[in-house]
């Protein structure tokens, strides 16, 4: 279960068994859960977010769109060609900017 973001104490991830799946980010944070479809930005579906939350939550996965697609593909492209799976870690450097590493698991 990768983290890929954390923003404004939300936490957005994959699970590494849903490359069969549209590509798509998991989010959650403050007692509630919600799935984003990335192509284009819509949710997927949610648990105990109010109206507030769901619409920050849809600009944050809209702004970081590019990053959400990029993480994805790298971690499920290693699964498709049957190598083990990257993590991808998306760490804040500060104002609007964030910074990519690729780890490999070893």
């Amino acid at each position: 279960m990768p983290t890929v973001l954390n923003k404004y104490a939300y936490r957005f991830f994959f699970f590494s068994n849903e490359g069969n799946e549209p590509p798509h980010v998991h989010v959650e944070g403050g007692g509630g859960y919600a799935k984003f479809w990335l192509f284009p930005v819509r949710l997927a579906h949610f648990r105990r977010f109010n109206t507030k939350q769901l619409a920050k939550l849809h600009t944050l996965v809209t702004d970081n769109q590019d990053i959400l697609k990029k993480a994805w593909f790298e971690s499920y492209k290693s699964l498709a060609n049957a190598e083990r799976p990257s993590l991808i870690r998306i760490q804040e450097t500060g104002g609007d900017e964030s910074s990519i590493s690729v780890l490999s698991m070893t």
